[in-house]
Order: structure tokens, then C-alpha cells, then sequence
């Protein structure tokens, strides 16, 4: 799962001459820039949904720093749609329609997770 691998069956200047072709040490070679930074974790955050037709993920960012998260499945206190709860979602993909599926929106649960933290 590594983005390179690094082989040294030369000689050793061969090696050095290969990193520095690398450039690992460029700022966005060690560390991503916000924005891959938070696209990696709304990545992250829709694996946890529990629709069964769609994964996403939001996550709400303000001054650099985040503030919720949020996945689209069922509501607090639901059955779970992958569980059963949504007939619209287990009929597969040809069948039901999905504007009448019971998750909410990825972006509708992380606001009203910012929502519990300000109570």
C-alpha cells in the first residue's frame, strides 16, 4: 500500500541519485495540503455509512481545523438501513427509488452533529 518502493540493487551513489530523482522531501511529498488532507478523510468518514446505495462522507472544516464529520445512513435511534429498515435501498439497484430512501444526507448528519456540540 506504499505510494513507492525503494529497491537498492546498485550501487550505493545509484541509490542517492534515485532519492533525490524522488524529491521526498518536497513539502507535499512528506506531508498533503489541507485540502488532500480533508478529502482523504471524508474518504474515510463515508466508509462508516450504512446505506447500502451510496458512501459518502462530509466533513466540515472552519479556520484549517474540523469541526464535524458526517456519513449518509439512517437517523438516531432507526434501524440501520443496511439492516433492513430502508425497502428502498435493499430492493438493489434496479429497484426502489432513491428519493424516497430513509438516509439522510452525509452533509445533513455532520451539520447536526455540530449541532449536539453547541447545545
Amino acid at each position: 500500500m506504499a505510494d513507492f518502493t525503494i529497491m537498492n540493487s546498485s550501487k550505493e551513489e545509484n541509490l542517492y541519485k534515485y532519492l533525490s530523482a524522488l524529491d521526498i522531501m518536497r513539502p507535499d511529498g512528506l506531508r498533503p495540503d489541507y485540502d488532500t488532507y480533508f478529502m482523504y478523510l471524508a474518504e474515510l468518514v463515508a466508509s462508516r455509512t450504512n446505506c447500502i446505495k451510496r458512501k459518502v462522507g462530509c466533513v466540515l472544516v472552519k479556520d484549517s481545523r474540523v469541526i464535524a464529520t458526517g456519513y449518509n445512513g439512517t437517523a438516531k435511534g432507526l434501524k440501520n438501513c443496511n439492516d433492513g429498515n430502508c425497502k428502498e435501498c435493499s430492493q438493489g439497484e434496479s429497484g426502489g427509488k432513491s428519493s424516497t430512501c430513509l438516509c439522510l444526507h452525509a452533509e445533513e448528519n455532520a451539520l447536526l452533529e455540530v449541532g449536539r456540540e453547541n447545545k
